[in-house]
């Protein structure tokens, strides 16, 4: 797909186009907590967790699910450049409804993120496996990759989180469909 298009899509694009999905398919997840009022969002505006040498920055994608996976790739890399470059504006570090933190470059197969108050939740990613795999009595390579919910349990409970973060996994094991 890569050789056919100008942007590079990357495996963290997916997963934020998967997690727009499931936002809008699951709208608890997209809520946040102002003192005892949970408010529904509206808006998924989706934070993007971007490590700098002056330390993390977690610059927002608005309205992420009206995006394209293509749309979501170059705003992703620009505000990651610039967050980098220390060019963000505070504006754009405000209003995220969803967090997503990717540290499998580092090659980390397992971590619990820290929510994003006062978001109801937090996705991490992990870095992509090879593991064995019993396909139709035959043993096949896999690559798995790993994901991590974080949730605040006075939003969410466990039936709901598992509910969302099934519905991840489920539109990152059919990639094209993300493509729609």
């Amino acid at each position: 797909m890569n050789e056919t298009l100008e942007t590079k899509i990357t495996i963290n694009d997916f997963v934020l186009k998967a997690a727009a999905i499931a936002l809008e398919d699951n709208p608890l997840v997209n809520s946040v907590l102002d003192g005892d009022s949970l408010i529904y969002k509206g808006a998924i505006n989706i934070n993007i967790a971007v490590a700098t040498d002056q330390g993390l920055l977690v610059p927002v994608i608005r309205n992420a699910n009206k995006l394209t996976i293509r749309q979501l790739s170059l705003t992703a890399a620009e505000l990651t450049r610039r967050g980098r470059e220390g060019s963000l504006a505070s504006d754009e570090m405000e209003g995220g409804t969803f967090t997503i933190s990717n540290i499998g470059m580092y090659g980390i197969t397992s971590f619990t993120p820290i929510i994003n108050q006062p978001q109801a939740a937090i996705l991490g990613v992990c870095t992509i496996e090879e593991r064995l795999k019993l396909v139709d009595e035959r043993v096949c390579v896999s690559q798995v990759i790993g994901l991590s919910l974080t949730y605040d349990h006075r939003i969410v409970d466990g039936a709901d989180a598992s509910i969302f973060l099934n519905r991840i996994c489920e539109l990152l094991e059919k990639p094209l469909a993300i493509l729609v």
